[in-house]
């Protein structure tokens, strides 16, 4: 199957076609506390020395915001500060990016943004914990030291389009049963573009995962054809029609 991957789609398309333009998710990382029950003396909550994790930490992007807290995390606050480190460095891939990751996705999907940002809860990945996280579709876990920020970064713009599917153009006319991958690969077809020189290994490990989203059929499919939304050829609409007309998935499935 690795074989078959490497050969068969993200491979064989140049890197400069892959990424049409270049992509950056302007970020500004910001940090919102929310103190509850730190008090009604302002001067407790806002002492700049205080040790007492608040009740919540919010980090915000242009699209998404990550919350932690004793709401979401059993952690807390226990692992406070480790939680809001490996976050921090998790978010490593957002910072580096000098494109607008997102917004060439939602373009290429035909997803139109809802107003104001997703939010997502974020807490220490536990031992042998799948990836993204629990099979909750605002739920992400963090690896503890921050491992792999790349993947990390897939999992938040795989989870982001998901949620997105009744935004998505190309989603209305293709149906549900080829979104996950279509999403998926989209995702990684960006990444790996962006990664191809500079980590060569995660690049590997992101192209991979495309074997849990997609079948073979899918995947040769999306090979040959996905370049055309990537070049703008096509539009959303025709595409997500054409390879349900193409490649039907059987009653049921």
């Amino acid at each position: 199957m690795e074989r078959h991957l490497s050969r068969s789609f993200l491979g064989r398309w140049p890197a400069r076609r892959l990424q049409a333009r270049r992509l950056s998710l302007p970020i500004a990382l910001s940090v919102a506390v929310a103190t509850g029950g730190c008090g009604a003396g302002g001067a407790e909550a806002r002492a700049p020395r205080s040790r007492v994790p608040p009740d919540e930490i919010i980090v915000r992007t242009e699209h998404v915001a990550f919350h932690m807290g004793a709401r979401v995390d059993p952690t807390w606050p226990a692992k406070a500060e480790e939680t809001r480190v490996a976050l921090g460095q998790a978010a490593e891939a957002l910072l580096d990016d000098d494109g607008n990751a997102m917004e060439v996705l939602t373009r290429q999907l035909g997803v139109s943004w809802p107003e104001g940002t997703l939010d997502y809860d974020v807490a220490l990945r536990p031992d042998g914990a799948a990836l993204c996280g629990e099979a909750l579709p605002r739920r992400l876990d963090v690896a503890p030291k921050g491992d792999a920020p790349d993947l990390f970064f897939a999992c938040v713009l795989e989870r982001t389009l998901a949620r997105l599917e009744a935004e998505s153009s190309l989603a209305r006319t293709l149906g549900s049963s080829h979104y996950p991958c279509v999403v998926r690969y989209a995702v990684s077809a960006l990444l790996v573009a962006r990664l191809a020189r500079a980590n060569a290994r995660m690049a590997r490990t992101i192209e991979v995962r495309l074997a849990d989203a997609c079948g073979p059929e899918e995947l040769d499919w999306l090979g040959k054809e996905w370049v055309k939304r990537v070049r703008e050829d096509e539009t959303a609409e025709s595409f997500g029609a054409r390879l349900a007309r193409e490649l039907p998935r059987p009653e049921g499935s």
